[in-house]
């Protein structure tokens, strides 16, 4: 087209056509093209939107998948094929004939951690059933273990319970670990609660059930489960690192010098403040709502092959912010106030933006956002904007 444009130049020049007659020609020319372009456009966009729209249906489908296995755990008793699931779409077996009745067997130790130790290592395993850690007001820690037992009456039950190797009642511990193994028609819970702050080294692992971590200071916090959610609430911690297969991942309120935030099908939420935070999903929306009270500068990496990125920063005037976000399919909105583009690349459904936000202090905080999206939507705005809301 642009070859088009020079030749009328060229026809002027010559004084074949009059500069009118080049005016109307190239209008007409622009006319054509504009058309064209707003085609294209509705073409990327209508793939943009379909694959969030399938994006949502697999954060759904997850989050169901996910949700179905934690209601089982929690009403029922399971039985160990469940365990052998190891991808989302493989379907639930039928449990409504595995056995007539679930007998409720519960054990309960409480106990203390040794004083002025620079580590307490927490290790808690489990392969169906939940695992929730809360921080309390208390000095000790006490521990409740729940079986759950298909069988035809709770005496054939009773042959079913696992033997779990507890610490003593009233006993001072420097570790606590306790691993279940497989248990056919069995699920365990666990609900541990511990006093609030100490040098924690918290390890939760599952293969089928939620992990949820709620009001506790930490030195350090891993989760990992295959198909549940992971719930982080009200913590700090020198490091959190949580991962799931299936099932949302969601921190809130929490802060760390480093998190890591892992998911294949479902979506992730952070909302709280820390130095460095990495946010991976292969299929899943994600939602940051960085806070700027804990660190100078915080550095966020955000990465999704199929979803849509959405960031709320808080509204500050000593706030910096610098972005570097690309989508391959899909448009990148920024609404942030004072935002100046640096560079901004559009080809096909490909849109990246280079910019950023130069606070009005000198003190101020800085925010660095890397965000990577495969297909969907990218969208950088304050806390007001609710970018953040479904």
């Amino acid at each position: 087209m642009n070859e088009e444009r020079l030749l009328i130049l060229k026809m002027v020049e010559e004084g074949k056509i009059t500069a009118q007659e080049a005016v109307e020609l190239l209008e007409a020319m622009e006319e054509e093209e504009t058309p064209k372009q707003a085609k294209t456009d509705d073409i990327w966009r209508r793939i943009e939107k379909q694959s969030e729209e399938l994006t949502k249906k697999i954060e759904r489908a997850a989050e169901r998948f996910s949700q179905s296995i934690e209601t089982k755990l929690d009403e029922t008793g399971i039985s160990e094929q469940l365990s052998n699931i190891q991808r989302w779409f493989t379907k639930l077996p039928f449990l409504g004939s595995i056995a007539n009745e679930v007998h409720e067997f519960v054990e309960e130790v409480e106990g203390s951690f040794a004083p002025d130790l620079e580590e307490i290592p927490i290790l808690l395993k489990n392969v169906n059933g939940s695992i929730v850690v809360e921080g309390w007001d208390e000095d000790g820690f006490k521990l409740v273990v729940t079986q759950r037992i298909r069988a035809k009456d709770r005496e054939a039950a009773l042959d079913k319970v696992a033997e779990i190797d507890l610490p003593q009642a009233g006993s001072v511990i420097d570790r606590l670990e306790v691993d279940i193994h497989e248990q056919g028609d069995t699920s365990v819970a666990f609900q541990l609660s511990i006093p609030r702050k100490g040098p924690y080294r918290l390890d939760l692992r599952s293969t089928n059930g939620r992990c949820k971590v709620v009001n506790l200071l930490a030195g350090s916090i891993e989760i990992n489960t295959l198909n549940g959610s992971v719930t982080i609430k009200q913590t700090k911690a020198e490091s959190i690192i949580t991962k799931t297969s299936n099932g949302s991942n969601g921190l809130d309120y929490v802060e760390a010098d480093l998190i890591q935030q892992r998911t294949a099908n479902g979506s992730i939420l952070f909302v709280g403040s820390c130095r460095k935070l990495a946010c991976d999903s292969i299929n899943g929306s994600v939602r940051v709502s960085p806070l700027t009270f804990g660190y100078e500068l915080s550095e966020m990496d955000v990465n999704t092959v199929n979803g849509s990125v959405r960031c709320l920063l808080p509204q500050m005037p000593n706030l910096d912010v610098k972005l570097d976000a690309s989508t391959s399919i899909g448009r990148v909105n920024v609404s942030l106030a004072n935002f100046t583009v640096q560079s901004e690349h559009k080809a096909g459904g490909l849109h990246k933006v280079v910019g950023a936000v130069s606070g009005q202090t000198d003190a101020g905080k800085v925010i660095a956002i890397r965000a990577r999206v495969g297909c969907g939507s990218i969208s950088i705005g304050h806390e007001r904007d609710n970018h953040g809301t479904q």
